[in-house]
């Protein structure tokens, strides 16, 4: 049987994430784990504004934009468990892929719980989905989640 201590579910605030970070939450109090949330800004120079921020601004418009992402993750938590150590907060730029097998990696996270939209066709293939290389490069078990129209579904 799988021992699952440390959990991670990939938050970028998609009706798909919130679906995970439900199955997540559910996973963590079955295993007595610790849930760890973390949410990526996307790699800055992929980004439109990226190409535009005068150099010496970039650095402090990412931690900026990492310090929204923190303040929105802690509103969906009780301060009472991110204090315990129950749940564990983190934010990262970068490529969403690499970091969060990244993090998970540092980490030494058991499971990860990530969202999925469910792509088929040519979208599918036009856009190679974060938790398709996810799963294909993971150093653990992953568990991918969507939400479809009745409610929340495992993959």
């Amino acid at each position: 049987m799988i021992s699952v201590n440390r959990l991670l579910v990939a938050m970028d605030f998609t009706e798909a994430a919130f679906a995970a970070l439900e199955q997540g939450r559910q996973l963590a109090e079955a295993f007595d784990a610790t849930l760890h949330v973390l949410s990526i800004v996307t790699e800055p120079v992929e980004e439109p504004w990226g190409g535009s921020t005068p150099a010496r601004e970039f650095f402090a418009t990412v931690e900026r934009m990492e310090a929204a992402r923190h303040t929105r993750l802690a509103a969906l938590f009780s301060e009472g468990d991110v204090s315990a150590g129950r749940v564990v907060l983190a934010t990262h730029w970068g490529e969403a892929s690499e970091a969060i097998i990244e993090y998970a990696l540092a980490h030494q996270i058991d499971l990860i719980v990530c969202g999925t939209h469910g792509r088929t066709g040519f979208s599918r293939f036009a856009m190679d989905s974060v938790a398709e290389r996810i799963v294909r490069r993971a150093g653990c078990p992953v568990l991918t989640v969507h939400a479809d129209h009745e409610g929340v579904s495992a993959a």
